[in-house]
């Protein structure tokens, strides 16, 4: 970086998926970019967003901070409707976002009709949304689900199942995956 007069001494990157760059020593003064060149130079060599740089001066020397920042933000809307005649639609829409950086969308859909379809799609919804946010992984989680759901099928004299379409997208890579349980692939 010294061709675009940024003089360091050292460097230090430290997170794996959140990311903080530390560059110590740097000499603020011969520094012929943009702050925002300079962000995305260092973003480039991380492999992350950065935030704009920060400038922390100490005993007469600057360090440069950068922070990991999303690479895409959501913006959602949910619309559930019952079949014709029904009151409850069997459908559980939920959009959430974890701890972690990662956005989730499912839709679960109870089997059969009413406030027993309802019912079991929103149950799914809430085990899965709190499992997910929670930190486990998404496959886990389906996997956990499909068991909870099974034993609770033994228990009852009604029938009680539920498939589940769910997006999940890391919001600081921007990688995504679709998955699928409780019947074939959809799309």
């Amino acid at each position: 970086m010294t061709g675009k007069g940024i003089y360091y001494e050292k460097v230090r990157v430290t997170g794996v998926r959140s990311r903080r760059v530390e560059i110590f020593g740097v000499h603020p003064d011969s520094i012929r970019i943009s702050s925002g060149e300079f962000s995305r130079s260092v973003a480039r060599a991380v492999g992350r967003c950065l935030s704009s740089p920060e400038f922390v001066c100490r005993e007469e020397k600057t360090t440069v901070v950068f922070d990991t920042v999303p690479a895409l933000r959501t913006e959602s809307v949910k619309l559930v409707c019952a079949r014709n005649g029904e009151k409850v639609s069997g459908d559980t829409v939920s959009l959430f976002e974890n701890g972690e950086g990662c956005f989730y969308s499912l839709v679960a859909d109870g089997m059969g009709s009413g406030k027993e379809a309802a019912l079991t799609s929103g149950l799914c919804s809430v085990f899965l949304e709190k499992m997910l946010r929670a930190g486990n992984r998404a496959a886990t989680s389906l996997r956990m689900l499909n068991n909870m759901i099974a034993s609770r099928a033994h228990d009852s004299t009604k029938e009680c199942s539920s498939t589940v379409d769910l997006l999940e997208l890391d919001l600081m890579t921007g990688e995504g995956a679709f998955l699928k349980s409780g019947a074939a692939p959809s799309f």
